[in-house]
């Protein structure tokens, strides 16, 4: 006898319908016929063996940012009928990606229709490289199946481009106030926080404040920053001449590109403080009757010789030997604006005389900050003596008239006596 060999299948499927035409009859023949018509093109799309198929079924983060980690979901299913052997995944990381996960994943024997909801899900972890493009990235796989490698086309994982973010990390000044006229400096530290920058350009917008550029453009190129890498903007600088105390506010704007040459402006708002050091004068500005025994008047000037302010000024005259202070020893002078002048009058009651006498007055104020400031001024007085006033002219001397009394009494005596003689 020959081998054994299967029947056809059109063979069995004939005895079937002849068994069911005999149990069923002939109406249930003809339903049974129009069925498996029905579902003979569907069977036909499998195949009669393994049919491994491996697709990207999907990426965390969609779209990925350069610089970041992405999951990459493939899906490795069945669409034959039979079982497979081994199956094994392998990603085969390349630039822009790196792969942080085990690259060979063994997945095992997929049985046939193993597909859709049933399919084997394989996980990979990438990191994506911080100057990656903008764009789809390709990615490619390897199948091995019963020790044949099968390399199915590249997949792609969406990668962006983060939007630019450049923070302004410190701003310092030296020296830390300017006074009017006065060099000085800015230095901008600035750092590219999550993204490739270029060609990066600082610019300071000086119009309306008492800063100018010294010896340099208001304007400073940078150039090109990777992912977290810091950078510093000099800015040299001088105050005008004519500064006031106080703070000034001013923008300064960045403009630069990400790698993809899309531009971008951002401004960040910038004090400086110009402080000018209080100047002035203290002098005595007046005297009147400062004579030995009197009482006079001692009037002190106080002249703002600088740009700063002097507010809230008080002047207080100490106590001295050579006189008593008759009004307040202390005495309020206001606000003294630059170039502007102020006096504080006292009255004295003279004790003792003498060429320098020193006089210590007392002065105390504010500056536009603020701080106080308090110093005591010795200003040379002169004491008179009643003969040196009238030597001096300060005074007039007093008339004497004895001399004219005696001549008088002397003159009526006369007169009397000869009256008397006469009678």
């Amino acid at each position: 006898m020959g081998p054994k060999r299967d029947a056809p299948a059109d063979d069995s499927a004939t005895r079937v319908v002849s068994g069911l035409a005999t149990r069923l009859g002939a109406g249930y023949v003809v339903l049974l016929l129009a069925l498996m018509l029905c579902a003979t093109p569907a069977l036909a799309s499998y195949s009669q063996s393994a049919n491994i198929k491996v697709s990207l079924l999907s990426q965390d983060p969609d779209p990925v940012q350069a610089g970041s980690i992405v999951e990459a979901r493939f899906k490795v299913e069945n669409f034959g009928t039979k079982q497979s052997g081994n199956v094994s995944l392998e990603l085969l990381a390349g630039p822009p990606f790196e792969l942080l996960s085990k690259a060979r994943v063994d997945i095992g024997s997929l049985i046939g229709l193993q597909n859709g909801p049933d399919g084997a899900v394989v996980k990979y972890r990438l990191a994506v490289d911080a100057q990656a493009p903008e764009g789809n990235q390709e990615v490619r796989v390897r199948m091995i199946l019963g020790g044949t490698a099968v390399e199915p086309d590249p997949f792609n994982i969406t990668v962006k481009t983060p939007t630019p973010i450049l923070s302004v990390e410190s701003v310092t000044w030296s020296p830390e106030t300017i006074a009017a006229g006065q060099k000085g400096a800015l230095d901008l530290a600035v750092k590219s926080r999550n993204a490739y920058i270029k060609n990066l350009r600082a610019t300071l917008a000086l119009a309306g404040t008492s800063l100018l550029p010294s010896g340099e453009s208001a304007e400073q190129f940078i150039g090109d920053m990777p992912k977290g890498a810091s950078a510093l903007a000099h800015f040299p600088l001088i105050a005008s001449t004519t500064a006031t105390s106080g703070v000034e506010s001013m923008l300064v704007w960045f403009m630069f590109e990400d790698r993809d040459g899309v531009a971008y402006t951002k401004n960040a708002t910038l004090s400086a403080i110009i402080r000018n050091e209080p100047s002035y004068l203290v002098n005595i500005d007046d005297t009147e009757g400062l004579i030995e025994g009197k009482q006079g008047k001692l009037v002190i000037s106080v002249s703002n010789t600088g740009a700063a302010e002097m507010r809230y000024a008080i002047m207080e005259l100490l106590p001295n030997d050579a006189f008593d202070i008759i009004s307040s020893p202390k005495l309020y002078l206001g606000n003294l604006a630059s170039d502007d002048y102020e006096t504080a009058e006292y009255t004295l009651h003279v004790k003792s005389t003498g060429d320098a006498v020193p006089v210590m007055a007392k002065l105390a104020f504010k500056d536009e900050f603020d701080q106080e400031y308090s110093t005591t001024a010795t200003l040379p007085l002169t004491l008179y003596t009643t003969q040196q006033a009238i030597a001096l002219g300060i005074i007039t001397a007093p008339r004497n008239y004895l001399p004219v009394i005696i001549v008088l009494v002397v003159a009526l005596v006369w007169w009397l006596l000869r009256r008397r003689k006469k009678k």
